[in-house]
């Protein structure tokens, strides 16, 4: 038996666009002369974002 733990969130954007607008997020920080650490983090925002959109999602609100 798998425990399973039960999270509501009710997100603006869906996980796709949070993806998609993250994704273009990293691409302008790329272009820019900021520290490396901003850049890194905001990566690692990305590569989560993508493991919550593999996630079996039960319900997940958007307003």
């Amino acid at each position: 038996m798998t425990n399973k733990k039960k999270i509501e969130l009710v997100l603006t954007y869906d996980v796709p666009q949070l993806i998609h607008l993250q994704e273009m997020t990293v691409r302008e920080l790329r272009k820019q002369n900021l520290p490396p650490t901003v850049t890194v983090m905001q990566e690692d925002i990305l590569r989560v974002l993508k493991a919550v959109g593999q996630m079996e999602l039960i319900d997940v609100g958007v307003s």
